[in-house]
């Protein structure tokens, strides 16, 4: 019996180490649209077979769920620190995809390229504003508030 708990406890303890942050979400993102440009160079919408077309899929699918990841952290912290490197974060997954979808929109605009790049910047601009506010709100929390904000009273 004791035996058993000590095995659960280094099963929950294995558990915790297997947590993603949203840092190396933003590396997969990123690799994901590497791989996509990559695709793109061999794209032939006569072979395809939509192969092209679900990873442009995918990868929607990675920038959509990083930022709802990102509005999750976001919303269990105070920490000014912490929120500026949430949103910068979401901002850097966003300009990955971006760069890529920069350069597939117009070439490849057949397999929904066009519409995630809109997606892409619309929440690349959304993080980075987020990140701006909370960036103000740092620098503010860091300075003495000026001597005749506040006079003495006697």
């Amino acid at each position: 019996m004791f035996g058993q708990a000590s095995d659960a406890a280094g099963q929950n303890k294995r558990h915790m180490n297997a947590c993603i942050t949203l840092r190396e979400i933003a590396n997969l993102t990123s690799e994901e649209a590497e791989r996509v440009a990559r695709t793109a160079k061999m794209y032939d919408p006569a072979l395809d077979g939509g192969t092209f077309f679900n990873q442009v899929r995918s990868l929607e699918s990675s920038v959509i769920h990083a930022y709802k990841i990102a509005v999750y952290l976001a919303k269990r912290t105070t920490d000014l620190r912490e929120l500026c490197d949430i949103w910068k974060t979401a901002s850097d997954i966003c300009d990955s995809v971006l760069v890529t979808m920069k350069r597939l929109k117009d070439s490849r605009p057949e397999s929904g390229t066009p519409p995630l790049y809109d997606l892409a910047l619309d929440y690349k601009n959304a993080a980075f504003k987020r990140y701006q506010l909370n960036l103000e709100s740092l620098q503010w929390e860091q300075k003495e508030p000026p001597a005749e904000l506040f006079p003495k009273t006697n």
